[in-house]
């Protein structure tokens, strides 16, 4: 029996805020997107301190290889259709549909990293090239959606070869000092 405080912890109706069946769908949509957000943010958190780990020892001067042009950044071919695949994986249901979610969430935000990739080529012959770029990355971090456009760039890159295309009419850039 519950009572005072308790009572009200230990009551199930109503009057707590959220009816029971809309707390499970709460639970269930969470239960759902949660191994694909984990997988983000682990995609997201290697990479950031992989670049980060790069970049302080290439400033101390350990780095004995040379820094790379991450604008050049490409994914193998194969990956595209291990996208697809995992896509399709994704309709099975059970535990086979989540580990497609996860590979699949994972190639995206690949494909996200190389969209902008492209956007940093493209945007090389630009005046204004680290306003736009810093607006961009501005608008994804702070909504986090606008990420699906670089998914976007980045499998039209696949697809269409943008870099390519773009840098087949130029030569090539000065490097910046």
């Amino acid at each position: 029996m519950c009572s005072g405080f308790r009572k009200r912890s230990c009551s199930n109706n109503e009057h707590d805020g959220a009816p029971a069946g809309e707390s499970e769908q709460w639970v269930d949509a969470l239960v759902k997107i949660a191994p694909a957000a984990a997988a983000i943010v682990a995609m997201m958190t290697l990479t950031l301190n992989l670049w980060l780990a790069a970049r302080i020892t290439a400033t101390s001067g350990r780095l004995h290889r040379p820094w790379p042009d991450l604008k050049g950044a490409a994914l193998p071919p194969m990956t595209l259709a291990a996208l697809c695949v995992a896509v399709a994986l994704c309709f099975t249901g059970g535990l086979p549909a989540m580990l497609a979610q996860i590979v699949t969430t994972t190639l995206m935000m690949a494909y996200a990293l190389i969209g902008f990739a492209v956007l940093h080529t493209l945007t090389l012959a630009l005046k204004s090239r680290a306003l736009w770029l810093g607006c961009v990355y501005a608008i994804v971090v702070v909504f986090g959606w606008p990420v699906l456009a670089m998914v976007a760039l980045g499998l039209a890159e696949a697809i269409f070869g943008f870099r390519q295309r773009y840098l087949k009419g130029r030569p090539p850039p000065l490097p910046a000092s």
